[in-house]
């Protein structure tokens, strides 16, 4: 099947928004986007002292992050799928501009800790699961079946392997006796019921480093 991949930029006029946006820290900030906004980081960083672009960001790699240090992010961007990911996984306080809401505030200690318990009670529920689905993606570049058989060998529980193009969680319901799902395409599909395989604990099964891993291209700094 071919696969055609438009890359739409918004025409928003960001620049009345800069005025609101007011980060305490006063050492280097990084700007970061997702593809729709991330050209309007040139913009910001003309009225922002002493901000880099660092560029894109997807919710399953912030390859980009470790380019340059800082000592705080401006994500430009609508939700906090994005940015709370990179509060986690940096430690260093995240900032978020919405140009479609006109807001600008801060990702919360809060937040971060209601995430990591959030991520806790996933792993209980595997542990305390006898019946695992295993998803698995037909989409190019997610696509991990010698994982999810890997997983399936080495779990000493019972497992079922499920391929699908499109996820809908909805679906998952039609299998009852599925107690616990373990996802294997892009590290950031979560829900209540799914666990990542990442967050598997490694005394339970050690992932094989020759599986390929989802890496999709990303706008850098030029």
């Amino acid at each position: 099947m071919k696969v055609l991949f438009l890359n739409t930029k918004s025409r928003i006029d960001i620049l009345p928004l800069i005025n609101k946006i007011k980060i305490r820290e006063k050492g280097k900030i990084g700007l970061i986007s997702i593809i729709q906004y991330v050209d309007l980081l040139k913009e910001i960083q003309t009225k922002l002292p002493n901000s880099v672009i660092i560029g894109q960001v997807v919710g399953c790699n912030l390859v980009n992050l470790s380019k340059e240090k800082v000592d705080a992010y401006l994500y430009v961007g609508v939700g906090k799928f994005h940015p709370i990911y990179v509060a986690r996984k940096t430690k260093k306080p995240t900032y978020i501009l919405n140009p479609e809401t006109e807001e600008f505030f801060l990702i919360k200690k809060q937040e971060i800790e209601q995430y990591e318990r959030n991520k806790l009670g996933r792993i209980k529920k595997f542990l305390a699961a006898e019946h695992i689905g295993i998803i698995v993606s037909t989409k190019p570049g997610q696509e991990n079946l010698a994982l999810a058989l890997d997983i399936k060998k080495k779990l000493k529980k019972e497992c079922f392997i499920f391929a699908t193009n499109t996820l809908d969680l909805n679906e998952l319901e039609n299998f009852p006796k599925i107690q616990c799902w373990i996802n294997t395409s892009c590290s950031r599909i979560e829900a209540p019921g799914i666990i990542n395989y990442e967050e598997i604990p490694k005394e339970y099964i050690q992932a094989k480093t020759s599986v390929k891993s989802f890496r999709p291209n990303l706008v850098q700094n030029k």
